[in-house]
């Protein structure tokens, strides 16, 4: 367990992370990625790492893959003070005086900022896949979509590794906040990632469900990420995503506490997802029933079809549970039959409390769909352009694209659709990589480069 309690080294551990411009690096490794995804793929920058110093490559092993690496080499890198802080605060651990290792975590740097997380059950020397302190893009999307005005305090629920308390307590003016986190085993990472960016003074962390710790308090603003995966009885979903048989139940009781904890004028922010049907997402039912004199802006982000999400969630429980009952696609697709949903929604919700009551639907996520057949307009050749590729037609460059855009450019036959795309084996099971593409293929719509 963190040791969050050791103010002094912990300071010392973000002042050498500073000092060796871990998140510059790292924001050259990750490049674009770097604001939507936090979770950089391990086999890439494994990879990347033969391209830097030594010195940096270390670091980077160390850190951001959570590998081993030889304790004498990082005693000549960094000196044996600064080891040696690092196995009191449990942050790394040396088993052998050979090799040293992060204690179960790895540590994601965005924007000047440190969060210390669970390795991602898909690194291979990941041994608790069910990991406390989730990290995600749909954390970066929340992180991304705050509230920049002058506020007084903030609440932060199911708060996970802190993301959202850190950088919305400092994007509204170094305002107070609490994050409410359920799981106790999260905590002290929690606490440990508040005194890493020296929020200490500013933030409180308390452990307990949603509301609870905070009784009759109110706030300006209410950051919300919670567990929205819809999930049959009896099935044990993992990385704390179980959101109840219809995904609502965490989301309805936010929605529900929104009037007793907003002040007026205060807003309520939440990332999350949602099934829906041909009338739109079941969320707005929640909305129309729990909120009122609210100024409602619901934006959806992406969708999926029923097939696709129920084959991922399926194959993600049995992989991260597998000492679990196994259970399959069928289990889900009942569920969902059973409520009557024929999409699966990722969105963003933002209400403001007014002397109004208006809901507003930006729906975004259809410009393309799984069983769209994209064709590409003409025969267009690429050319590599340091790590990017320059789409070229004629001579002249029309835009330029990364590795995974030109794959998926290169299977565009006009006869598979998105679905048998993805299906190939270059994206199949990259749920990130598959929304990327979705979200792209507008754009390359528009630049007339591919057409339906």
């Amino acid at each position: 367990m963190l040791d969050y309690k050791n103010v002094e080294f912990i300071h010392k551990f973000k002042d050498f992370l500073d000092t060796h411009s871990y998140d510059i690096i790292t924001q050259k490794i990750c490049s674009t990625n770097y604001f939507i995804n936090p979770l950089p793929n391990y086999e890439y920058v494994k990879r990347y790492t033969k391209l830097l110093e030594e010195k940096d490559a270390y670091l980077i092993r160390l850190f951001l893959l959570g590998d081993k690496i030889s304790f004498n080499k990082a005693i000549d890198f960094w000196g044996a003070e600064i080891i040696n802080e690092l196995i009191q605060l449990e942050v790394i651990k040396n088993d052998d005086n050979e090799f040293i290792q992060t204690n179960e975590i790895i540590i994601i740097p965005y924007m000047a900022k440190y969060f210390a997380v669970g390795v991602p059950y898909y690194y291979p020397h990941c041994r608790n896949k069910d990991e406390d302190v989730y990290i995600g893009p749909d954390s970066y999307i929340l992180t991304n979509s705050q509230i920049c005005n002058r506020s007084n305090k903030i609440l932060d629920l199911c708060t996970g590794s802190g993301i959202q308390l850190i950088t919305g307590c400092e994007k509204a003016g170094w305002a107070k906040g609490i994050g409410i986190e359920y799981n106790p085993d999260a905590v002290p990472v929690t606490k440990f990632n508040v005194v890493l960016n020296r929020m200490e003074d500013l933030i409180e962390i308390r452990t307990g469900s949603l509301y609870d710790p905070v009784k009759e308090e109110k706030f300006d603003i209410i950051y919300s990420n919670p567990p929205f995966i819809p999930v049959p009885r009896g099935i044990k979903y993992p990385l704390c995503g179980d959101g109840g048989e219809n995904g609502l139940d965490l989301i309805d009781q936010i929605l529900e506490g929104y009037d007793r904890h907003l002040n007026d004028g205060g807003w309520g922010i939440m990332v999350g997802e949602t099934l829906g049907d041909s009338e739109g997402p079941f969320l707005q039912k929640s909305l129309e029933k729990y909120i009122s004199n609210y100024d409602v802006t619901l934006t959806l982000l992406n969708s999926i079809d029923l097939s696709t999400q129920s084959s991922n969630v399926s194959l993600l429980t049995n992989i991260v549970n597998p000492s679990e009952k196994r259970c399959d696609a069928k289990q889900w697709l009942e569920l969902y039959d059973k409520l009557g949903a024929t999409r699966y929604y990722s969105f963003i919700l933002r209400c403001q409390k007014k002397f109004v009551s208006q809901i507003k639907i930006r729906n975004y996520a259809d410009f393309w769909k799984e069983e769209n057949v994209p064709t590409l307009t003409n025969k267009y050749n690429f050319e590599l352009e340091g790590n990017k590729y320059s789409i070229m037609l004629d001579g002249q460059k029309i835009t330029t694209i990364d590795n995974s855009i030109k794959e998926f450019l290169l299977l565009c036959n006009g006869k598979d659709s998105l679905k048998t795309i993805f299906d190939k084996g270059i994206f199949s099971g990259n749920i990130v990589k598959q929304e990327q593409i979705m979200e792209a293929c507008a754009k390359l719509e528009l630049m007339n480069i591919i057409c339906k």
